[in-house]
């Protein structure tokens, strides 16, 4: 029976009691009138006091329970400072911990389904922070990887505000909290990156910053930056989560980076096993050539590409096209006289990520723009350890190569 039916008994017990008391002096029995009146008052006051400060708060905290059971919160007002105003502090914390229970089960499962669903550490990490920005909601997020050859910090992905603020590459020893972090392998806060004096100021509205390792043991993988627009605007609860959480991601990102790596591997095995077959199988030497082009234009995903080879028999650099394909007459003329190796005894690959900004190009810049080609890059043709050619692979669109494309390159030119 609930503390409401029992009060409405209650109440009809005193209605009872008024209609009885006329009767009362037919039985002998003598009532002052202002005893009644006390008596009568005294139990209506207390009624009233034991329904707005006893059973209206305790239904409120049933309703909020019943609530919370399934899933549904909301926050419980309790205005007195005595015990039901402590029982509805309780259960204020109580229902805090659980929604904070449930907003963090519910940004690990989904994270683990990203992690899942996504082999590429890239496509994983914008997930991820889109998971993080919409559960946590602060200024910005952003994954850095750690490219220790290169002795700096790679952007993966950033998601928030203001992204002209953003830096896509960070040279290890500048002074930074994400240097700090790394340098001393540890998370770093800063509740006001205004007063510290290991901040860069970069974005005017970035007031507090928290950087978390993504590591297993001593070897750091990354670094996930969460940046706020208020002072000591990072919860505790939020980096001691984001703690908790980053050996996972970082254990999902080696997973994904060797398995990357198995692919690729596995890839450039099959391209190299189709040249040699290529190379077995024809004796004709403009039918071999033209077979490994093809499968060069397969695996780096253009168009255009050439091949040209010295003649041995004559002196000087100039080199003659064999074979190209998707190139014009007017870029095979002038490719045949660009030499990009001084010393043919130390040929290594050329790289060329942007050919608008390369001077080292000369005249060759000026058509290679004219015919659209914003990438390439020049692989040495070696035989016995002597420069006989080069093979030329060029892109429409700019084109960052990997270290196993190059290596596959390579490999290729000196069968």
């Amino acid at each position: 029976m609930s503390l409401k039916v029992k009060f409405v008994l209650f109440l009809l017990f005193i209605f009872v009691v008024l209609l009885v008391m006329p009767s009362v002096p037919k039985l002998g029995i003598v009532a002052e009138p202002i005893f009644v009146f006390t008596v009568i008052f005294f139990a209506i006051s207390a009624g009233y006091i034991f329904i707005w400060k006893v059973l209206n708060p305790i239904e409120k905290y049933k309703i909020a329970i019943d609530r919370a059971i399934k899933g549904q919160y909301f926050d419980v007002e309790y205005k007195s400072g005595d015990e039901i105003g402590e029982l509805g502090g309780k259960l204020n914390e109580l229902i805090n911990k659980l929604k904070r229970r449930d907003l963090e089960n519910f940004i690990v499962s989904r994270i683990d389904h990203v992690l899942l669903s996504n082999v590429k550490i890239e496509d994983a990490s914008e997930e991820i922070l889109k998971i993080f920005k919409e559960g946590l909601g602060y200024y910005r997020f952003s994954i850095y990887l750690v490219d220790k050859e290169n002795q700096k910090f790679h952007l993966v992905h950033s998601v928030g505000s203001e992204s002209k603020y953003i830096i896509p590459e960070i040279p290890f020893g500048q002074a930074g909290l994400m240097d700090y972090a790394y340098m001393f392998r540890s998370s770093v806060y800063s509740p006001d990156v205004q007063n510290d004096q290991r901040y860069i100021r970069r974005d005017p509205k970035v007031k507090s910053e928290f950087h978390v390792l993504l590591a297993l043991e001593d070897n750091v993988l990354g670094i996930l930056s969460v940046e706020s627009d208020k002072i000591d605007g990072i919860k505790a609860e939020d980096r001691e989560f984001l703690s908790r959480i980053a050996p996972q991601i970082t254990r999902a990102f080696i997973n994904s980076e060797l398995y990357n790596q198995a692919i690729k591997r596995l890839s450039q095995l099959n391209v190299l096993n189709k040249v040699s077959q290529a190379i077995g199988f024809k004796t004709d030497l403009e039918e071999i050539l033209e077979s490994v082009l093809r499968l060069m234009m397969e695996n780096y995903n253009t168009d255009k590409i050439a091949i040209f080879l010295k003649d041995l028999s004559a002196e000087g650099k100039t080199l003659t096209s064999t074979i190209s394909i998707g190139v014009s007459d007017r870029l095979i003329k002038i490719a045949e006289s660009y030499m990009p190796w001084r010393d043919e005894g130390r040929v290594s690959p050329v790289v060329i990520n942007e050919v608008e900004g390369e001077r080292s190009l000369f005249n060759f810049r000026d058509v290679l723009l004219e015919e659209g080609i914003k990438s390439l890059i020049f692989f040495p043709i070696v035989y016995r350890e002597k420069f006989i050619g080069r093979l030329d692979v060029y892109f429409s669109s700019q084109r960052l190569l990997e270290k196993e494309e190059i290596d596959l390159g390579v490999s290729i030119c000196s069968e």
